[in-house]
Order: C-alpha cells, then sequence, then structure tokens
C-alpha cells in the first residue's frame, strides 16, 4: 500500500475504561467484575475489618464515620477525595487506607479472574489490535490511551507479537527491537509498574505500584503522569476518538478537560476537531451528549446493529463485543484478504 494510501486513512484512538476490561471478562463468562459496583461488597468488607481492628478511641469515631459513608452506592472517588480536604487527621489518614483497602480489593480481583481463566482475558483486545495489521482496513491506529490499572492490554500486544511503546522509559515492557510498537498511555499509571526510579515493570504485580489512586481530582503533576498527560494530548491530534467502557462521570473532569482542549485546539491547524464515538450503549451516548454538547459525542452503535441485538427489558448486551464483531465483519467483507502475520484477528472472527 502506498504512503498516500496510508496518508488518506482515518487515524485512530482508543480511550478504554473499566467497562471495556469487563467486557472481556463478561465474553469469556467469567463471574468476577472489576465495576466499581462489583467492588462495593468485598469494600465494605475490608472497611469494617478495618474499622475493628482499630484502638477503641479510633474505632468509635471511625464507626460512626463508616455507617454514615459506607453503603451500597458508595462513591468512593467522592469520599476519599472529601476526606482528603477534611482538616481531621483521622479523617485523612481514613482516606489514605480506604485508598489502600482498594489496592487491595482490586488486585485480588485481578487474581481470581486470572485464576478463573487461567490466563489474562485479552483475547478480544488482541483481535481489535491486530485488526490495524490488516492490509486493507482503512483506518491506522495512532495509540490507546487508558485509565484502567490491569495489563490486558499488554499482554494482548504480546499475544500478536507487538512491544508496547510507554511513552516512557518503564524497564522491561518488552520493547524488543524489530518489533511493531502500539502507543499505550496509562493515564492513571498500574499496579503492574515499580514506584521506583528508573521504572520497573513487575508481571506479578506484588509491589508499590505506580498508579494515581481513586479520587475526583487526578494527582497528575508528579512524573511520570506530568509526561503521560502530555503526550495524550499530542496522540489525540486525531480523526476519531472511540471511548470504550468509561462513564466520563464528574469524577472523570480532568478527563473531560483533556477532550474538550484537544477538540478545539489543534496542534495540526486543522480546523476540524476530531469526531467522538461512544461504544455503549446508545442512552449512554445520549447521556454524554447531553452532559456535554461541547464534545459533540456520536453513538458508535446505530439502529441497523441495534434491531440485530434486539435487547430485552433486563438484557445488557455487551456493547463492545458486539461492535466488533460489526466492524470485523464488514471488514471481512470488505478486504481483499484479512489474513495477519498471527492470524488472530481471523481466527477470533470464526470464533464468534
Amino acid at each position: 500500500m502506498s504512503n498516500d494510501d496510508n496518508d488518506k486513512k482515518d487515524k485512530i484512538v482508543y480511550l478504554f475504561g473499566a467497562g471495556a476490561s469487563q467486557a472481556w471478562v463478561d465474553y469469556r463468562n467469567c463471574p468476577y467484575g472489576i465495576l466499581m459496583r462489583d467492588l462495593n461488597d468485598p469494600m465494605e468488607r475490608a472497611i469494617r475489618d478495618f474499622v475493628t481492628s482499630r484502638e477503641e478511641a479510633d474505632r468509635e469515631l471511625l464507626d460512626d464515620l463508616t455507617n454514615d459513608l459506607i453503603g451500597d452506592h458508595t462513591d468512593y472517588e467522592h469520599i476519599m477525595t472529601f476526606l482528603d480536604e477534611s482538616p481531621s487527621a483521622i479523617h485523612r489518614r481514613f482516606s489514605a487506607e480506604l485508598r489502600q483497602q482498594f489496592e487491595a480489593v482490586l488486585r485480588d480481583r485481578f487474581a481470581d479472574i486470572r485464576t478463573e481463566l487461567d490466563d489474562e482475558p485479552s483475547a478480544l483486545y488482541a483481535m481489535l489490535l491486530d485488526m490495524y495489521n490488516v492490509e486493507d482496513c482503512p483506518e491506522e491506529l495512532q495509540a490507546v490511551l487508558t485509565i484502567n490499572y490491569d495489563n490486558y492490554i499488554e499482554a494482548a500486544a504480546a499475544a500478536i507479537g507487538h512491544s508496547i511503546d510507554f511513552g516512557i522509559d518503564a524497564y522491561g515492557n518488552g520493547s524488543a527491537s524489530g518489533k511493531k510498537k502500539i502507543k499505550l498511555v496509562k493515564l492513571h499509571g498500574s499496579f503492574y509498574w515499580n514506584d521506583t526510579w528508573p521504572i520497573t515493570y513487575q508481571d506479578d504485580a506484588s509491589t508499590t505500584p505506580l498508579w494515581i489512586p481513586p479520587g475526583i481530582e487526578k494527582a497528575k503533576k508528579r512524573y511520570p503522569f506530568n509526561l503521560l498527560w502530555g503526550i495524550a494530548r499530542e496522540l489525540l491530534q486525531c480523526d476519531v476518538l472511540r471511548i470504550v467502557g468509561c462513564k466520563l462521570s464528574g469524577n472523570d473532569w480532568d478527563l473531560i478537560s483533556l477532550l474538550f482542549t484537544t477538540r478545539h485546539s489543534r496542534a495540526d491547524a486543522s480546523p476540524d476537531p476530531y469526531r467522538v464515538e461512544v461504544i455503549d450503549s446508545p442512552d449512554r451516548a445520549k447521556e454524554l451528549q447531553k452532559a456535554y454538547p461541547y464534545l459533540d459525542v456520536r453513538p458508535a452503535i446505530d439502529d441497523e446493529l441495534l434491531s440485530e441485538l434486539d435487547p430485552g427489558p433486563d438484557d445488557e448486551p455487551n456493547w463492545f463485543l458486539a461492535w466488533l464483531q460489526r466492524k470485523a465483519d464488514t471488514l471481512q467483507r470488505a478486504a481483499t484478504s484479512i489474513k495477519t502475520p498471527t492470524g488472530t484477528f481471523r481466527e477470533l472472527w470464526e470464533e464468534m
């Protein structure tokens, strides 16, 4: 394919949230969830166990605080931020403990998933990435942004013989020469990065992580996060941003600000902002359109695909899986060949 043909391809950036990884977990029929609502019960148990273990004076105060704050619909990012801003030293220590408990609960959940599946749930991520190795694919993968702490995308890249360009010098990141690199920006860091200098990478996620803990205000001013968010700004000089499994709630205000500024102030002097496509339910896309009209959000699930899914009132489709299957079907019909060096794309498409 000529350089002119490559220049005509739409440059695509993906933004993955927890819902994207959950879609892959669901595809494997794994019973464990990694969304905030799935972590609520183990978080409450862990917090109450912690409070019970305190000395009596602290225990009484923390017990009252826990009863007031912790419940079925607790937004832990709000609570941690509010406690951080409290003049009470006990409140601030409690906030730090909530973050530690969240880390422990999510680590355990990742371990449960790996044990249940006997590997990382990365096959469909691999299919998505490998789609861009099809010679006739009309799009070009520019980068992947994620706010997740898992390493599923790294595992997917390795499965198709690619290495990862994290944008920073993370030792042991599989950046072998001769391999095609996928640009992956982990905006909130990772449980698999050691909080050391130089940054090292651990497969077992057993060390102190380099991450931005949950909170309304993201602590992104320190290295490497100040660099990563700057890299994300540059990579968003694209044609299409596809958002998968990211709610863009009030807790994502820094991220929403990044999208606003990059859509309306392009370094390449293009008069046209990139398109924002949401791979989720059409109702969710409409909610985002109403909440953030300046992002010009468009649903990636069209009426035709929605009619094929025919979800019942209590049946939520796997939107990411449905979209990927439609994308694969379209490419298979249009392309001269869908062969790739590893054959992953075709193999997984045939399994669907």
